[in-house]
């Protein structure tokens, strides 16, 4: 059986077979496609933190509050994937649980409300 090859060798073949200068422009021309993938993945996430804020504004939510808010956004928009499976009567019962959690830790329901209806919907 023959030695493997160390790390060395390894780089060594690789810088023969891939010329610098071709690998480099092929790498900036990745790097701006999963730039814009990156950002067009993550603009509902951006809106909706931004539309959180309104809402913070338009209701009066003290800063030291905003917090327990966020962390009720971030779970509501995993019940963003869940309103994909259940509808109706289903996916309602999965927003009040999430609601009634966050109202036993001090949350105001009017505003829930307004946080699982910008997320949600309905």
């Amino acid at each position: 059986m023959p030695p493997s090859m160390g790390l060395k060798e390894r780089i060594e073949r690789f810088a023969a077979k891939h010329p610098t200068v071709r690998h480099r422009r092929k790498a900036r021309c990745d790097k701006d496609v999963a730039t814009k993938k990156y950002l067009e993945g993550v603009a509902p996430h951006v809106e909706t933190i931004e539309r959180a804020r309104n809402i913070f504004d338009n209701m009066g939510v003290p800063a030291a509050q905003q917090g327990v808010y966020y962390a009720f956004v971030q779970k509501a928009q995993k019940l963003r994937k869940a309103a994909l499976r259940h509808s109706g009567e289903s996916l309602r019962k999965e927003i009040e649980n999430l609601k009634a959690e966050f109202v036993q830790k001090g949350c105001d329901p009017a505003i829930l409300d307004a946080f699982s209806k910008l997320v949600v919907g309905g």
